[in-house]
């Protein structure tokens, strides 16, 4: 899927995100946040998450907002969130992962597997 994170203001960063049911947190890749660091992104923290070794501290971004290209050509704006900085997307040639937090704010969510791959996110 690809997604723009800050693409109203400031240094607009476009990327290819993995959808996960399985990651409670979304996340992105070390490359890519020192990207995103280097040009203006100062907002750093540290946060302790749920992984595959347990409970671990990883650093996390804020983002003002991230936005995903519709069907139509329009795009749907995500409200600001944080990012965890997280290498694991990078195994599949991705630059993050879209996780539980932001997939469980809607209703449904459903994927049609393409070419081209839709996805549906409903709200109320």
């Amino acid at each position: 899927m690809d997604i723009f994170l800050n693409r109203y203001g400031g240094f607009p960063y476009g990327l290819t995100m993995l959808l996960s049911s399985i990651d409670v947190k979304s996340s992105i890749v070390p490359g890519i946040a020192e990207d995103l660091i280097r040009f203006g992104y100062p907002s750093l923290a540290r946060r302790a998450l749920p992984s595959d070794l347990g409970t671990t501290i990883f650093r996390t971004l804020q983002v003002r907002s991230l936005s995903v290209r519709t069907t139509t050509g329009s795009w749907l704006d995500l409200p600001a969130m944080s990012l965890a900085i997280m290498p694991r997307a990078q195994a599949v040639g991705a630059g993050g992962i879209i996780g539980v937090d932001v997939l469980g704010r809607y209703r449904r969510v459903c994927v049609e597997v393409g070419p081209p791959v839709y996805l549906t996110l409903a709200q109320g």
